[in-house]
């Protein structure tokens, strides 16, 4: 039940698609430096935090920040979208 709740969470704060550009993360040994250097998508948004994705790849991470042009990731990213949001 958890689980569905949180996958119609997620689903119902979709958004259309905007390029994000990460400007720090709060754990920088990560995934930070790849998600610096690609371009990556802002596809989730409630409030503040941001669900992300590279281009091209089935990776997704979370971000925080008011604007898709200063994200601060939390650092690390799987396959795993719904974990990572929930992370």
């Amino acid at each position: 039940m958890h689980l569905e709740k949180t996958v119609a969470k997620l689903l119902a704060s979709v958004i259309e698609p905007e390029v994000a550009t990460m400007v720090s993360a709060c754990l920088l040994e990560y995934d930070f430096e790849r998600y610096k250097s690609s371009k990556v998508w802002a596809i989730v948004r409630q409030g503040d935090s941001w669900l992300l994705t590279i281009e091209d790849k089935d990776e997704f991470a979370l971000g925080f920040g008011s604007s898709t042009k200063t994200i601060m990731m939390l650092g690390f990213s799987s396959a795993d979208a719904v974990g990572e949001w929930c992370a």
